[in-house]
């Protein structure tokens, strides 16, 4: 279900736990209520303190229109770990000069739906290839 760019209602299943680990993560940065993805749909340790700097920064409105190229693709994942309440996603991403760059996402079941954490000890990594990752194709 969608409400303005807040999507909800992802299956509480692990191709439930994928798709909202990258709807939100992409709505959180590119959504014109991007704060309401962040209030609603976002937890974790950095939460708090990031929503602030980025309202500080970008008050309501858009937090900016990258530049052609400028964001990456998803290419593939990885399941890490996967229970009924956690699930932890490698997210591989590629980028227009080819490169590669893993990000993990984790994402819990909280009051009937999944919520992407906000930590910044979260590192992304390049990678030199997208051996290990399930493809991420469209038709």
């Amino acid at each position: 279900m969608t409400e303005r760019d807040l999507t909800r209602c992802y299956a509480h299943t692990p191709t439930g736990a994928l798709i909202a680990a990258v709807q939100i993560s992409t709505r959180s940065m590119l959504a014109s209520n991007w704060d309401e993805v962040w209030e609603k749909q976002t937890y974790g340790p950095d939460k708090d303190a990031t929503l602030k700097e980025l309202r500080t920064q970008f008050g309501s409105g858009c937090l900016g229109t990258p530049d052609p190229g400028e964001l990456g693709q998803v290419a593939g994942f990885h399941f890490v770990t996967y229970n009924d309440d956690t699930a932890v996603v490698d997210v591989l991403m590629r980028y227009s000069d080819g490169s590669l760059q893993v990000g993990p996402q984790t994402v819990r079941w909280h009051n009937g739906d999944w919520q992407v954490e906000i930590n910044e000890n979260a590192q992304r990594r390049n990678v030199r290839s997208a051996a290990g990752f399930v493809p991420w194709a469209g038709i």
